[in-house]
């Protein structure tokens, strides 16, 4: 079995005496051994073996490296080689397992994947040849494997060929003890002898990166260090040879003196070179040469000044080290020529005294062209006075000491600061003027623009420049596009190239009130006219048609005016894209036809070598370019490989309906690589009763017209597709999309994950995969003829395959590819959390990934419906219960009992969740029944009576268990949200539109959470608009029934801010805090750390950092704001500029009291001010001395504000109707 031998060695290397029959070169004299001082796994049954090595694979990060070796019995025949019978793995400092694989009967599959795992490094020395010996013996493929020869060249900056004895000897001074009996001993014996174990052991330890490459870095450094310090010796016994040559002709009682130095000097030598193995004299030495370093050129001065007022001719209290400064720097070249001829005359008798010394000297082995240029370099050094500044230009020179993995270099660019954290506000960009915000809600039903959708609106009305906009999914990209023309009342012309989606936004444009059309060559000639006479706001035409009718662009540009031209999904532009369009390769001529006219060209997924694509073929000039953040932080990432079998990989993502039938619990956009593909996911979706369409490009057009109709107004779940239904889906709602096969590259995957949650709601983007997606993908770029284009894609190939196959932050490579050096940008605080990707949830530790939560209420009813039942069924009976089922397997008589239909607000999944956690809680617990032991049922435990009985019979019981992303309290009001769903489809039905287009499901749990009970209060929530409220009466009648009949409190807006506020200062309201900010605020307040720490601890801004606090402080937290900078001082200067004209206690206008604050407060610090200031007056607000518009009103100035607003209110009344004159 596993054999535990624990050697009786103290400390990380034994120095042992030296063994008789060990031989060693004269040059070893001296050197002490290292052995191995841990403990030693034996192993020599296949089955532990393997169980060993797939814990060893577990228990290793990715990027852990481990010490192998291997051996083999000597062959005394000729031209063959004995099997394998070793191999030696060294996890540890403490521990090294050695398989002795020879004794099993085959080689162990555990430990083949072990060996063959690439997350894992194998360090040694000549390891290239035991790969070669694994392939032969058993056909084993080494893989990750790192020669330490290699590594140990490239940090001495040498080319030697390295054996590890020789290795050790020249980093640490010591040797391994390699008895030759031992080594050629024979390993295929079944036990290894101790002395086996112990070889076979140091061997893995030496090659482990505990004792080598760990400290290879440091080491290296050290030894250049050490080299540098050996050269200054060489150069001080340089002239004190040349001084004894010298004054031995003026002052021969001063020989002996200098000859004792230079015996001195080189026996200190010897010393540091023996004692630079160990961590402590390592450390020492590098000290002492930093220091050594900084002192000398500060000394040489007073060296001199010492040496010059001395009389001439007394020499005797001068240093050594001071001639031998003052020989370089003063001697004569006559001088020179004559101590260099006195020092031949002397050297044979110094070669004498210390050939010990040059014995270990010249075990350094550096080579003659090393030894000059160090020589040089140490002479400048001992020159110069700027001796610590090149100590610092050494360490900028070596930074791949530093960074060596892309983990590494993606953190060190996160710390460039020359970054953009997305989205800001500009400083110099001018606020939207109240008639905006006025068009933006009256036409578009938002109360505001996003930072990144005015300052692209704001260049085309104002400046009349070009845009390219790079913008995430869902961020708002058609505003951009479609509110100028609505505001100037003049035409928008928009290029798409897909008509079906170009149909839905025409008819969400005309159910929001902005008449708009689509341009094609069916079009009759009644809708030319109407064109020509400016009755559309918006006009959608496809690229061919848009080409080919440049002369009506120009008329109508004449008689009603273009206020723009908008190119969207602009990717298909560029040749390099993945999904180029040969049809929009002539727009170019727009700009040479309409030169005046604003281009935005406008696109979700652009690399930055596309973008400039985009610009050169449209003929943008000087245009604005414009990139959000490409992070969706409401998608969830997850990969995992296909089983074979289409059913159970997709059951993962069903829920049962029905004894046969299941569903998706949203709408789902499966995406297949092939035709085939999709016929046979649809086929075995058919098979679980899954309502689902298929779409691709072999289809005819009426067939793929009616899957998109169906799947756009939820008469379908699930649509199958290929790519070709990738850029026409306008569905905000898909909350699932699934890519059965690899994707071919970074940004058609983002493209098409990018249709999954435009709602902002939590959605899931999974890839199922197997080895032979990517065979066939490389097959296929492998016919492109293009060389460079063909490149090009297999670069993106390999990108997606690390996409794939990283254990990383899978985030985190789909922003990287994207986003270029600006990864600043990425940190939305949702990396590293569960809500991320499939890895970070790995990582999350079980401890901090639960939050306990009190489930009394909810627990009291599940328990007393299993005691109602008298114990006699399953789980689902109780929960049916609950639910108020109508069920036939629900008895009558219980259809009667208090109990029945009391939690219908909890989804049945959730019950059965929590009675999961209340069995494993011991609360309850699962038998085998009475009279059939096949079935389940479900009782009290004492536990669970004992509960029920004291603390379950109290008006508020209490009990808290661990609460997880499926078993949560804190859900919208799932009954009501279901009838307004129900609702949405009928009114959607009636009037033949999406359901999503009529209202999108934010806005459904919204009413669901609000419940809104009037027209008016329903524009109150975000995204509707005046149309869009009359059309949601019927949702409203639903809200209005369901409340009463519950008892719920309608119209729930919360009450401390009015709509005004909430509008004009967004920032303020009050909420729960983001996970990104809980931790900043966590790190600051409860560890107290200081701003700068939490900074350079988690890579963020120090201005970001401040607006985590504010918002904590806003949100009602405890905050320290001395310790955030917010001093009395600052407290009373912000103060003073806020109650002083032209602010006038005006909390709105930030940017007029940026202005007037001193730069060196920054903004988060004037946020904290007017967050306490706002409480401040909500307190006086309570007891009739505070006012709702401002904080404090100056005297005479509130009769003056009233008349002002009055006067604002009239002309933006006046803007307004002249707007919808001309809509």
């Amino acid at each position: 079995m596993v054999g535990l031998c624990e050697p009786g060695w103290d400390g990380l290397p034994n120095l042992r005496s030296q063994k008789p029959g060990a031989q060693r070169s004269v040059l070893e004299d001296g050197l002490p051994f290292l052995e191995f001082s841990g403990s030693v796994v034996y192993s020599y049954e296949a089955s532990d073996c393997s169980l060993l090595s797939e814990d060893i694979r577990q228990s290793l990060s990715e990027g852990a490296a481990v010490g192998f070796d291997i051996e083999w019995p000597p062959s005394y025949t000729k031209g063959k080689m004995a099997r394998t019978a070793v191999i030696q793995m060294c996890v540890a400092e403490d521990r090294c397992y050695l398989f002795h694989v020879s004794s099993m009967a085959g080689f162990p599959k555990g430990l083949k994947r072990l060996l063959e795992d690439e997350t894992i490094k194998k360090v040694g020395v000549g390891i290239e040849g035991d790969q070669w010996k694994l392939m032969s013996d058993f056909e084993i493929k080494l893989k990750s494997f790192v020669e330490l020869a290699d590594i140990a060249n490239d940090k001495l900056k040498c080319k030697e060929t390295w054996s590890l004895n020789g290795l050790v000897k020249h980093l640490f001074g010591r040797q391994l003890l390699k008895d030759p009996s031992v080594r050629c001993s024979n390993w295929e014996q079944f036990p290894l002898k101790e002395e086996q174990k112990l070889y076979a052991a140091t061997d893995a330890y030496e090659n482990a990166g505990f004792f080598i490459c760990r400290n290879m870095c440091f080491h290296w450094l050290t030894v250049r260090d050490l080299t540098l310090n050996l050269l200054n010796f060489v150069l001080k016994c340089n002239n004190c040879w040349c001084n004894f040559a010298l004054l031995s002709l003026i002052l021969p009682s001063r020989a002996t003196e200098i000859l004792a130095e230079i015996s001195g000097n080189i026996s200190a030598l010897k010393a540091t070179l023996l004692c630079s193995g160990s961590a402590c004299g390592l450390e020492r030495s590098c000290g002492a040469n930093r220091m050594h370093w900084e002192a000398k050129s500060a000394s040489v001065k007073a060296q001199k000044a010492e040496c010059a007022e001395q009389p001439e001719g007394d020499l005797s209290f001068c240093s050594d080290a001071t001639l031998a400064v003052l020989w370089e720097e003063e001697m004569s070249g006559e001088e020179a020529q004559r101590g260099n001829t006195a020092l031949e005359s002397v050297a044979p008798a110094a070669r004498v005294t210390d050939r010990e010394d040059k014995d270990d000297f010249m075990s350094l082995d550096i080579t003659e062209q090393e030894l000059q240029v160090l020589e040089c370099q140490a002479a400048k050094e001992l020159g110069s006075e700027a001796a610590p500044e090149v100590c610092s230009t050494d360490n900028e020179q070596n930074v791949s000491c530093v960074i060596e993995s892309d983990e590494e270099l993606e953190m060190e660019m996160l710390k460039v600061k020359c970054f953009l954290l997305s989205p800001t506000k500009d400083p110099l960009l001018p606020e939207p003027a109240e008639s905006h915000i006025m068009c933006l809600k009256t036409y578009f039903g938002h109360s505001s623009f996003k930072p990144v959708q005015w300052k692209v609106i704001n260049s085309l009305l104002e400046d009349r420049r070009d845009n390219l906009v790079v913008m995430a999914t869902g961020y708002g990209k058609s505003l951009c596009f479609q509110f100028p023309p609505v505001y100037t009342g003049q035409t928008g012309i928009v290029i798409c190239p897909l008509i079906s989606l170009m149909e839905d936004q025409v008819l969400q444009l005309t159910m929001t009130g902005i008449p708009a059309c689509f341009l094609g060559s069916a079009q009759s000639k009644q809708v030319k006219d109407s064109i020509r006479g400016g009755q559309y706001r918006v006009i959608y035409m496809t690229p061919e048609f848009c080409s080919g009718n440049l002369e009506l662009l120009q008329d109508l540009d004449r008689t009603v005016g273009i206020t723009l031209i908008a190119v969207d999904e602009a990717h298909c532009i560029s040749e390099w894209g993945h999904d180029f369009r040969s049809s929009f390769r002539s727009l170019g001529l727009l700009k040479k036809t309409l030169p005046w006219i604003p281009i935005i060209a406008l696109t979700a997924t652009a690399s930055p070598s596309i973008r400039q694509d985009i610009v050169k073929c449209l003929d943008l000039r000087n245009p604005q370019v414009t990139c959000t953040s490409f992070d969706r932080p409401n998608l969830y990432l997850e990969v995992g490989q296909q089983s074979g079998d289409i059913c159970r990989d997709l059951k993962q993502f069903l829920t049962r309906k029905g004894s046969s039938v299941y569903e998706f619990e949203g709408p789902t956009i499966i995406y297949c690589p092939t035709r085939k593909a999709t016929e046979q996911v649809v086929c075995a979706l058919k098979k679980l009763n899954v309502t689902c369409g298929i779409y691709h490009a072999g289809m005819g057009n009426k067939q793929r017209r009616d899957t998109h109709h169906q799947f756009m107004r939820d008469e379908i779940q699930c649509v199958v597709a290929t790519v070709a239904f990738g850029m026409g889906i306008n569905k905000a709602d898909i909350r699932l999309v699934i890519h059965y096969g690899a994707p071919k590259e970074m940004e058609s995957y983002y493209q098409e994950m990018g249709r999954a949650g435009r709602d902002g709601l939590p959605a899931a983007c999974h890839v199922l995969w197997a080895a032979t997606d990517l065979a066939s993908n490389r097959r296929l770029l492998g016919e492109i003829r293009d060389e460079g284009f063909r490149l090009y894609k297999l670069k993106m190939l390999a990108k997606m395959e690390k996409y794939l196959v990283s254990n990383g932050c899978r985030r985190k490579i789909i922003l990287s590819h994207f986003e270029d050096r600006q990864l600043r940008k990425v940190s939305s605080g949702i990396m590293g959390t569960e809500e991320c990707c499939d890895n970070c949830r790995s990582r999350i530790d079980s401890h901090t990934s639960d939050l306990a939560a009190d489930f009394g209420k909810q627990a009291q009813q599940l328990l007393s419906a299993v005691s109602a039942l008298d114990e006699k069924f399953g789980t689902r009976m109780p929960v049916l219960l609950l639910r108020g089922s109508c069920s036939q397997r629900l008895p009558e008589r219980y259809r009667r009992h208090p109990l029945f239909g009391c939690g219908k607000e909890w989804p049945e999944n959730w019950w059965k969740l929590l009675c999961q956690q209340l069995i494993m809680e011991g609360f309850l617990k699962e038998v085998s029944g009475q009279n059939n032991k096949f079935a389940t049922i479900c009782v009290l435990t004492q536990k669970g009576r004992n509960w029920l009985s004291k603390d379950g019979s109290a008006p508020n019981p209490s009990l808290l268990l661990q609460s997880s992303e499926d078993l949560n309290l804190q859900r919208p009001s799932t009954a009501l949200y279901g009838k307004l769903l129900t609702a949405r489809q009928k009114v959607a039905n009636e009037k033949e539109i999406p359901p999503a287009v009529l209202a999108t499901n934010k806005i459904l749990v919204e009413m669901a959470r609000i419940r809104p009970t009037s027209i008016e209060n329903l524009k109150k929530i975000d995204g509707v608009s005046e149309a869009k409220s009359t059309m949601l009466m019927p949702l409203l009648a639903e809200v209005k029934d369901f409340c009463q009949a519950n008892g719920l409190q309608t119209d729930t807006f919360p009450a401390a801010e009015s709509k005004v506020q909430q509008e004009a200062s967004p920032w303020k309201r009050a909420r729960a805090l983001s996970p990104s900010e809980e931790v900043t605020y966590a790190l600051f307040q409860e560890k107290n750390y200081s701003l700068r720490a939490i900074s350079e601890s988690r890579s963020l801004p120090l201005a970001v950092v401040g607006t985590h606090l504010c918002q904590a402080l806003a949100a009602g937290h405890t905050v320290s704001v001395e310790r955030a900078g917010l001093t009395p001082d600052v407290q009373s200067l912000i103060r003073d500029i806020i109650c002083s004209p032209p602010i006038l206690s005006d909390t709105t206008k930030l940017q007029e009291i940026r202005k007037h604050t001193p730069a060196n407060i920054e903004l988060y610090l004037i946020k904290m001010m007017i967050v306490l200031l706002e409480k401040e007056n909500r307190n006086k607000s309570q007891d009739g001395l505070g006012f709702k518009r401002r904080l404090v009103w100056p005297e005479g100035q509130q009769g003056k504000t009233g008349a002002d607003q009055t006067r604002r209110e009239g002309a933006l009344w006046n803007k307004t109707q002249v707007s919808k004159r001309r809509l």
